[in-house]
C-alpha cells in the first residue's frame, strides 16, 4: 500500500483506497473523515506530551466507534483499522486490516505505546514541570 498524508487534497484517494479494501463489509468500516478526527485527535494527546518536533514518527491505530457487543451477538465481529504516522507536518495513512473487534467498544484512536519508546525523557520532562506548576 503506498503512503498517503491526511490532508483534505488526498481524502478523495483515501476513501477510494478505504472503499476498495472494505468491499463487502457493512459494519464497522472506515472513511477518511474517520482518518482525520483521528489524526486531530492523536495530534492533541501528543501536543500535551511532546515539542512538535519530538513527535514525528509517533504511530497511532484508528478504529470505528462503536459501543459494546451484546451477549447475544452472533459470530465474531471484525471492524477495520488503518494506522496511521505523524510526519514531519502531517499524520499519514500506514496500512489497514480487516481484524476481530473488541466486544466491549472501541475507542476512535490510540497511540502505539511503542513508537513512544525513544521519547521517555521529554514525557517525563512534560509531566514534572507541570506537576512542579500546578503544586
Amino acid at each position: 500500500m503506498k503512503k498517503a498524508n491526511i490532508i483534505p487534497e488526498n481524502s478523495y484517494l483515501i476513501d477510494k483506497w478505504l472503499a476498495d479494501f472494505q468491499l463487502g463489509f457493512k459494519v464497522r468500516k472506515l472513511r477518511y473523515s474517520d482518518l482525520e478526527d483521528a489524526s486531530k485527535i492523536a495530534e492533541s494527546i501528543l501536543n500535551g506530551l511532546l515539542k512538535k518536533q519530538s513527535s514525528q514518527n509517533v504511530c497511532a491505530v484508528v478504529k470505528p466507534k462503536y459501543p459494546e457487543f451484546e451477549p447475544e451477538y452472533p459470530g465474531i465481529p471484525t471492524h477495520t483499522e488503518c494506522y496511521i504516522r505523524r510526519g514531519r507536518k502531517h499524520w499519514y495513512i500506514t496500512s489497514m486490516v480487516r481484524t476481530k473487534a473488541n466486544r466491549g467498544g472501541s475507542s476512535k484512536v490510540e497511540i502505539i505505546r511503542e513508537s513512544l519508546n525513544n521519547k521517555h525523557d521529554e514525557i517525563i520532562n512534560y509531566v514534572t514541570k507541570n506537576l512542579i506548576r500546578n503544586s
